[in-house]
């Protein structure tokens, strides 16, 4: 992941990786489940994912996406 970052959704981590990628994984304290890894953003990406309302933001410094989660 490198210099990624993570918030807490629903009892999964939201992962954004140094890399521009999005990861869900399950939050378990015994074990590293990953559910969904796919390319978003270029590198680096070390801002923190936001989510509001249902909206999942990720950005970087030269671009931001928005995915709905509804």
């Amino acid at each position: 992941m490198g210099h990624g970052s993570l918030i807490y959704v629903d009892g999964q981590l939201v992962i954004l990786s140094e890399y521009g990628e999005l990861v869900i994984a399950e939050a378990n304290v015994s074990h590293y489940s990953e559910k969904t890894r796919v390319s978003i953003l270029q590198r680096p990406s070390r801002t923190p994912p936001s989510l509001s309302n249902g909206y999942l933001y990720l950005r970087n410094l030269w671009e931001i996406v928005c995915l709905d989660l509804h």
